[in-house]
């Protein structure tokens, strides 16, 4: 791993931690402070949200078209609460994951079938022209809200579109979650109509977090305020099936954290999704019925071990295809295997690339095609690779990141062999070494209680804002111990000659030999804090360590 330190730029380490960030100075105050009124600006400098609001308030039945993640299926489900306020019936369609991503024909006709007026797309249908235009030719009245990337060419003839990607917006933040964009829509509905109230506003931002902590959208400007309140707002929530999904999950809601959201609460509301039908994610979070909540949240529960289990096959399936066939030694990893679940793909797909670091596509057969996703690292576009073998490729779409894909299976080695010349142009060896950021070179001085509670400030932690990390050189090893049920943790006790900090390097366990009384190491952390009987302690958590020679 390649450590990459941040310029020093200021002697104050919290002015430093936001120099790092790319907060500029005049935004200190609202991000160390953040404001719910000061900091959310007015919902009518979007474009397209005032015709969209209009446009619901004329409703008599809304149909909600959401897509079936932890971002759509929040989002979807908070549209409902304003609905309900405001006395407008709704249906929802939520597509099954076979189904494919995205606006179907098939979903528009069952929601006109129930008389539906206008139609709402959640978290798709930014480049879903046929299918808008299909329902406007039933006579629904169409609204776009979707944060992905607009594409002039492929952009609908809807009604109203609410993004603030699209071109000419004036909006000053661009950077939202599905959930961020329904609940700026919320906002404008309450400017027309007081039965939203800001209370209301208020209480439904867990909605808003889950889905904006999910997502995995910059946790900066009016991401960082939702997440901010919402975090509150989801440690005493009214919403049963919250309420139950703790419960059952083992959650404790006077811990909440994005790490919560994001590895407890937003697995459960995406395991029925990739495993049968996400319809009781969203029932869950719209009900008003403890004893409904509480028998789906156990439904969650165990589809979220199921999908465990499934994906732990799986990756031990992905492990020794990559190991029998040296896989590895590509610079980009390609998976086939027929029995991999097509919604857990992705999730194989990030394991892989986390683990060898490197691009990794996962691929399943699913109706006479090849199916799959992929996750990339820093430095290789996939969507901009998969336009170059698009003729290879039946369908595709995604992020630089994380993107899906089609293709005959007769095409799976010429698409590979073709993408692989890709990647071996386009990264380097140097691409292919992991890479740590960090934040501050310190001394054990500086590694204090009162340094700790500042940066506590800088919480919530997440994309865009990540755990500071900090470096210390020359540390002596005092003592160490084997830690954990399969002896698989590490506790050490690590001085500079004239203070000890306690470090844990958790899955460092079988490693403990090279961790030597008396050596002097680098090491490269971030701070957490301990209370054992009472007493509170920092500690520090290992990321990376160098041993002298």
């Amino acid at each position: 791993m390649k450590w990459i330190l941040y310029p020093k730029k200021s002697d104050n380490l919290i002015e430093q931690l936001l120099i790092n960030r790319q907060i500029k100075k005049s935004q200190w105050r609202s991000f160390l402070k953040p404001n719910f009124e000061m900091d959310m600006a007015d919902p009518d400098k979007m474009k397209g949200i005032k015709k969209a609001s209009d446009l619901l308030l004329k409703s008599q039945k809304v149909g909600i078209f959401t897509d079936y993640d932890a971002d759509g299926i929040p989002a979807g489900a908070l549209l409902t609460k304003a609905l309900d306020k405001l006395k407008i019936l709704w249906e929802v369609y939520i597509p099954e994951r076979d189904e494919g991503y995205g606006l179907s024909e098939v979903g528009i006709k069952k929601l006109f079938k129930v008389k539906c007026d206008t139609l709402v797309t959640i978290d798709l249908g930014i480049t879903a022209k046929k299918q808008i235009a299909f329902a406007k030719k039933l006579g629904l009245k169409t609204i776009v809200v979707d944060h992905h990337l607009v594409l002039p060419s492929s952009l609908p003839n809807a009604d109203a579109i609410v993004n603030p990607k699209q071109k000419n917006c004036p909006y000053p933040f661009k950077e939202f979650s599905a959930g961020g964009l329904v609940y700026k829509l919320i906002q404008m509905l309450a400017k027309q109509d007081k039965r939203i109230s800001l209370a209301d506003q208020k209480w439904w931002l867990d909605l808003v977090a889950i889905s904006t902590i999910s997502d995995i959208v910059p946790l900066t400007g009016e991401n960082r305020v939702i997440a901010h309140f919402g975090l509150k707002v989801l440690a005493k929530t009214k919403n049963f099936g919250l309420q139950e999904l703790y419960k059952v999950g083992g959650i404790n809601p006077h811990n909440m954290s994005t790490y919560a959201v994001g590895f407890q609460i937003a697995p459960r509301i995406n395991a029925p999704g990739r495993l049968a039908s996400a319809k009781d994610a969203f029932d869950l979070l719209v009900s008003d019925d403890k004893n409904k909540a509480q028998k789906l949240a156990q439904k969650l529960n165990q589809a979220n071990l199921k999908r465990q289990q499934e994906l732990d096959k799986a990756i031990q399936v992905a492990i020794a295809k990559i190991s029998q066939n040296k896989l590895d030694k590509n610079k980009i990893i390609l998976v086939y295997d027929k029995s991999f679940m097509s919604g857990i793909v992705g999730l194989v797909a990030g394991r892989i690339m986390d683990k060898y670091y490197r691009p990794a596509i996962v691929l399943r057969e699913e109706k006479g095609e090849v199916h799959g996703s992929a996750r990339s690292i820093e430095g290789f576009h996939m969507v901009d690779a998969f336009t170059l073998c698009q003729k290879k490729l039946t369908r595709f779409g995604g992020h630089s990141r994380a993107a899906g894909l089609a293709l005959k299976i007769e095409n799976l080695q010429s698409f590979y062999d073709q993408i692989l010349g890709i990647a071996d142009k386009k990264l380097t060896k140097e691409a292919l070494v992991p890479k740590q950021k960090v934040d501050a070179r310190i001394s054990f001085d500086e590694v204090s209680q009162q340094n700790f509670n500042a940066i506590q400030k800088l919480e919530p932690f997440g994309f865009g804002n990540a755990r500071p990390v900090f470096q210390t050189n020359n540390l002596i090893i005092n003592n160490t111990r084997i830690l954990g049920k399969e002896n698989d943790h590490l506790k050490l006790w690590l001085t500079d000659g004239k203070n000890e900090m306690v470090a844990l390097a958790f899955g460092c366990g079988a490693k403990a030999d090279q961790f030597k009384i008396g050596a002097k190491a680098d090491f490269v952390y971030s701070l957490s804090q301990n209370n054992f009987l009472g007493k509170e302690s920092i500690e520090l958590k290992l990321i990376d360590y160098k041993i002298h020679k």
